[in-house]
């Protein structure tokens, strides 16, 4: 038997051709693409410029809430710090005040009613339901069903919605971050 360096090519429609641009479009004979001449980039060196994103310092805090969407299961809050000290980020140069941290609070995915949690108790399906309905009632949100969550998000109802909540710092791929603790943002009306 007798090899032979043949390629193998498919007899499908169209498969020839995607072959052919492919080549075209990677081939290492093309004239180069935008960004691909070194000497264009301007001067930078990575350990010196680099600065580390600011965060929020652990405490605890009121703001309001000015954005919310849904997306991956999440329904998403960016709420903006109401500080009015002279407190900074991490930085020491940010204002506290202004500053904004997000919070998200999960909802089930399909998958989820036959997943179990790691402690095995309830499925993940059960343990972010539960969660979703202790954090609304928390922030006195109606938000029982889908169409309640887009209600919601379409009337703008969460919008200006004071809350208090507790920051936490931890590392997240070597990096500090900040988030909301789970189980610490509530409405706070007298705020309003």
């Amino acid at each position: 038997m007798t090899e032979t360096n043949t390629p193998f090519t498919p007899d499908l429609p169209g498969f020839a051709s995607d072959i052919e641009e492919f080549e075209a479009t990677n081939s290492t004979t093309a004239e180069p693409s935008e960004g691909s001449d070194i000497s264009a980039i301007p001067s930078f060196d990575l350990e010196g410029d680099y600065k580390p994103i600011p965060v929020v310092p652990r405490g605890i805090y009121s703001g309001n809430i000015t954005a919310v969407h849904f997306s991956n299961y999440g329904l998403h809050f960016t709420i903006c710090i109401i500080d009015d000290t002279s407190a900074t980020l991490s930085d020491g140069n940010t204002p506290l005040n202004g500053a904004k941290i997000t919070h998200t609070i999960w909802f089930p995915k399909p998958e989820d009613a036959s997943t179990y949690t790691k402690s095995g108790k309830q499925t993940k399906r059960e343990w972010k339901i539960n969660n979703a309905a202790i954090e609304a009632k928390a922030l006195n949100l109606s938000i029982n069903t889908p169409q309640q969550i887009k209600d919601l998000i379409e009337n703008g109802t969460a919008i200006g919605h004071p809350v208090t909540f507790q920051v936490e710092n931890e590392f997240y791929k070597n990096e500090l971050r900040d988030r909301i603790k789970m189980g610490t943002i509530k409405y706070a009306p007298q705020l309003a």
